[in-house]
């Protein structure tokens, strides 16, 4: 017989699978028992072993090994065929004709039988290991993806665990934020100072303060709400702390020539509502100030600084699609908003944007252009009052267009993010009937 050898396959996929092949297939050894004659030789003249093709699979480093096909030399097949169908009739031969009997014919017959069946048995024996090849390959795939589904099914799992966490955080914030809101339906120390907080701490409002209608007529009074901490630098003999305070700023001032009274109410826990409206109106009244009854709306200040607020907290956190602001709010006049955006309405989104707005260097140079004439005049838009267009107009370029200007110092006053309770300010917090509230 021809000389034989013995070789091992072993195939096995790269070293992130190696565990979970193993688990699905086992230890694969294949071993085969072949004639060097079967295998091609190449073009430099040495065989091709299995060595050689586990090499250049094991190079390409692929998730699964390749279906290995072996290219056969058919001439030593067709000759080891035709050899054993030579000597299996040489033994029918001689026994017919030479009248060989026994051992010699049979064991003629065996060598004939071997050599027919050594091509057919090889060719049968490769198909086998390629379909066991397959199957091992398939099998494996089949428990990797298994093994991955499973991860990434618990990682989703708790993934979405989490996020559900997250939302119900979230929504209790938002619950937390919207009660400080509504209670201002009974105004306070604490209920204000809090509102205030929620919005400075979402930056809702720009630099702490907020200002709304306070008279009758929109052009006539404003009410500045603030709720800081003041750093205590020595200036104006001022004392560090937390402070909520209330300016009125009265707009015909901005026209006349010299100086302008401070109007300013500090709004401190033993006060109620009441109170700081009663000093409000003492404050304009001794400074010359107070028109009548329509000067100072002191209720009807508290609802529109409840809905600057309101709207003020939803733009930020985008409750909706619409009816919100894009910049922080500044001021807020009769649903129409001056934002660091420029001048917006909840229901027509950005009207006129603060890169629109000129520079003082733009106004100069248009006054001396036009001689006189208004150098800036944007039109309103359609169904909107020329008044309290040209109104917003003017109260809008007090902070727009927005210009960088690093800081000169440090600051004497911070917007306060944290409310009275949290601050632990203790004091009688008086609702607007006189008693104390919770």
């Amino acid at each position: 017989m021809p000389d034989a050898t013995h070789f091992t396959t072993c195939q096995r996929t790269n070293t992130q699978l190696s565990d979970l092949t193993r688990n699905a297939s086992g230890a694969c050894s294949i071993r085969v028992t072949t004639s060097r004659r079967f295998w091609r030789r190449r073009s430099d003249g040495h065989a091709t072993k299995p060595t050689d093709i586990e090499g250049t699979s094991a190079a390409h480093n692929s998730a699964f090994t390749p279906d290995v096909r072996e290219r056969l030399n058919p001439s030593p097949l067709v000759g080891s065929l035709a050899a054993g169908a030579a000597v299996i009739g040489a033994a029918f031969a001689t026994e017919k004709w030479l009248n060989w009997q026994g051992v010699s014919t049979e064991t003629m017959v065996s060598i004939g039988s071997i050599l027919l069946l050594a091509g057919v048995l090889f060719l049968l024996e490769r198909r086998f290991i390629r379909r066991v090849g397959v199957a091992v390959r398939q099998e494996t795939a089949r428990a990797v993806d298994e093994r991955i589904e499973a991860a990434t099914e618990g990682t989703r799992s708790r993934l979405q665990h989490l996020q559900e966490q997250v939302d119900e955080l979230v929504a209790k914030q938002h619950e937390r934020q919207d009660a400080s809101v509504k209670a201002l339906e009974l105004p306070s120390f604490r209920t204000v100072a809090g509102a205030l907080a929620i919005a400075n701490e979402l930056g809702a409002i720009s630099h702490g303060h907020v200002i709304v209608q306070g008279s009758s007529a929109f052009d006539e009074l404003g009410l500045d709400f603030s709720w800081g901490r003041h750093m205590g630098t020595g200036r104006f003999s001022i004392p560090p702390g937390d402070r909520l305070r209330v300016k009125a700023e009265v707009y015909a001032d901005e026209r006349a020539v010299g100086a302008r009274p401070l109007i300013e109410v500090e709004w401190t826990p033993n006060k109620s509502a009441e109170d700081v409206g009663m000093e409000l109106r003492e404050q304009l009244t001794s400074r010359g100030r107070w028109n009548g009854t329509g000067t100072l709306r002191w209720q009807r200040a508290l609802t529109n600084l409840q809905s600057a607020l309101d709207i003020a907290i939803r733009s930020r956190r985008r409750d909706a699609a619409s009816g919100l602001l894009q910049g922080a709010m500044r001021q807020f006049v009769s649903d129409w908003a001056i934002t660091d955006a420029g001048i917006e309405h909840p229901a027509r989104g950005v009207v006129l944007a603060q890169e629109e707005f000129p520079t003082h260097l733009d106004l100069m140079r248009r006054r001396g252009e036009r001689r006189g004439e208004d150098a800036w005049n944007p039109q309103p838009p359609e169904g909107v009052d020329e008044k309290l267009w040209r109104f917003l107009v003017h109260r809008a370029r007090r902070w727009l267009p927005r210009e960088y200007r690093p800081p000169a110092a440090m600051p004497a006053w911070v917007p306060q993010t944290k409310g009275p309770r949290e601050l632990g300010i203790i004091g009688d917090d008086i609702t607007p009937s006189g008693r104390s509230g919770s």
